[in-house]
């Protein structure tokens, strides 16, 4: 069957999001609530799926169709992996650096962007995807990482602003993935007169 295994790749990614998705919701960690740190065992599961999709991709590639790089630019490519692997790994260490775990962060890589780990993780897959790799089963399966992040941003974002009203403000004054209004760099400014009145 013709794209039967990029169809596969899509489905299994569908399942791991899901999955990632369902252990991450605060009913399943109230019905969990017998583990000591329910943040490593939902490290455990999220990493072994993890793990065992790439296994599965990896198993199959071989199988894949030889296609063209997409875009012909491996300059290009290698600086939108930088800029992506910089926002995504620069984001999850300042929050891992975080002395409170449930504040929003409002300042560092957070105040550019409310998703600056999922805008990296979206750059950076994309960029492989369409810069280097020159099979399907590989292509399709970076793609559905990268979608699955977008829409991860888009639960996220969702269930922060229906539970957290410090977040309503943040997002007025924050752009999701990019400052692309004059109040989403209020934060600049206001940095820049702290700095200026001293």
């Amino acid at each position: 069957m013709i794209y039967a295994l990029e169809l596969m790749i899509v489905l299994l990614v569908s399942i791991f999001g899901i999955i990632h998705s369902i252990f991450a919701r605060d009913f399943v960690k109230e019905k969990l609530y017998f583990f000591r740190s329910y943040q490593s065992f939902y490290t455990i599961i999220a990493l072994s799926t993890l793990v065992f999709l790439i296994l599965v991709e990896l198993a199959i590639a071989s199988r894949g169709t030889r296609i063209d790089v997409i875009i012909n630019n491996p300059l290009f490519g290698i600086i939108s992996v930088l800029v992506g692997g910089f926002l995504l790994f620069g984001g999850m260490l300042q929050l891992r650096l975080s002395r409170d775990s449930k504040t929003i962060q409002l300042n560092g890589f957070f105040a550019f962007a409310r998703h600056p780990t999922y805008l990296g993780g979206i750059i950076m897959l994309t960029s492989l995807a369409l810069f280097f790799l020159e099979n399907s089963v590989h292509f399709m399966f970076l793609l559905s990482l990268a979608l699955y992040l977008f829409v991860g941003s888009l639960i996220e974002d969702h269930y922060l602003l229906r539970n957290n009203p410090t977040y309503i403000e943040y997002k007025n004054t924050c752009g999701k993935y990019f400052p692309w209004k004059k109040k989403h760099f209020s934060y600049f400014y206001q940095h820049f007169k702290a700095k200026k009145s001293k």
